[in-house]
């Protein structure tokens, strides 16, 4: 990329890559741990079973992390034109093929940002059409400045193919808690304290305090997240 104004220096991931490696390399992980076990036909100690699961359990954490920290949030570049949008990777990993990527503003579908509570981040993120993707950029180390001039110049361009295009497809701002999927989570984790709530008071034996403790840490990181960002939202 040509070193313009308009490139930026930023971080890059995608939410479903995240969620993929979340979900399917803990499972293959403990697969490969219980397979052997079960197919030794030797009496072990149950200490070493044990130690073995433990090593296991903690080296399939340990490779969860680093692939979600290295290898799914990665360095890139991105550069605004009115001609389109352009990012190219910087970090090789082998969860994006795609190193370079270029869109015209009519292959954009939605542009908006979430901010995360938990981590006091705020995510940008962008959606295409062809392909069917949604691409979320997060600041740099070092690069702090790059994100919020990034976002402003994003903005423009956006209003800008807006007001080119009036009767024509619009770029939206819905973001992730604008959904009617997050409305209904949230109604349920509602549903679900309240259940909690319930169950503590009337059965206090049905349910352990620290299983109760902890979906109600995750609750309200969710609430926490979905309540603020529609506050920002109607105030924007």
């Amino acid at each position: 990329m040509e070193n313009t104004d308009e490139t930026y220096t930023l971080r890059y991931q995608q939410n479903t890559k995240i969620a993929m490696v979340l979900i399917l390399v803990p499972v293959i992980g403990v697969l490969l741990i219980l397979l052997p076990l079960g197919l030794i036909t030797i009496d072990l100690p149950d200490w070493l079973v044990f130690g073995l699961i433990m090593i296991g359990i903690i080296s399939v954490v340990a490779f969860t992390i680093y692939l979600v920290m290295k290898k799914t949030i990665v360095d890139c570049c991105v550069r605004l034109t009115k001609d389109g949008f352009e990012y190219e990777l910087t970090e090789s990993s082998f969860l994006y093929r795609r190193k370079k990527f270029f869109s015209s503003w009519e292959n954009i579908s939605n542009i908006s940002d979430n901010l995360d509570t938990k981590n006091d981040l705020t995510f940008y993120q962008v959606s295409f059409i062809s392909p069917d993707f949604t691409a979320s950029f997060n600041y740099k180390p070092g690069y702090e400045n790059d994100v919020l001039t990034f976002w402003n110049h994003l903005l423009y361009y956006k209003n800008e193919f807006n007001l080119q295009h009036k009767n024509n497809k619009q770029i939206g701002n819905k973001g992730f808690y604008d959904t009617r999927a997050a409305w209904i989570l949230t109604q349920v984790t509602y549903l679900a304290l309240l259940g909690i709530l319930y169950i503590k008071l009337v059965y206090p034996d049905m349910l352990n305090w620290w299983r109760a403790i902890g979906f109600m840490a995750f609750a309200l990181v969710w609430l926490g997240n979905y309540h603020t960002n529609r506050k920002r939202k109607k105030q924007a």
